[in-house]
């Protein structure tokens, strides 16, 4: 990856701001989406094809599944889980770019 796509990257994910901007029913879904980015360090960038996971599992959530997740062109389903004090992720399925 260039150094100018990384320096972007890096910028994107320092001014995330995880604050729904919604009134009503889609707060709380926008809300729960904003907690499970934060939790799992999910950072789509479609346009480069790139997603970035720096996951962090809390003690009360051992494994996590995300299926059909879309990122541009491609869909992937990925498993979160907990091994000690540390969240790893396993890649279960992508199809597409």
């Amino acid at each position: 990856m260039s150094s100018r796509v990384e320096t972007l990257l890096r910028e994107t994910i320092r001014s995330r701001r995880f604050i729904p901007n919604r009134t009503g029913p889609k707060r709380s879904a926008s809300s729960v989406f904003a907690i499970l980015q934060a939790i799992l360090g999910l950072y789509p960038f479609a346009l480069t094809h790139v997603l970035l996971l720096d996951p962090q599992l809390p003690d009360w959530l051992p494994e996590l599944f995300v299926r059909n997740l879309h990122v541009g062109r491609a869909v992937v389903s990925i498993r979160f889980y907990r091994e000690g004090t540390a969240t790893h992720f396993e890649v279960l399925e992508k199809r597409g770019r």
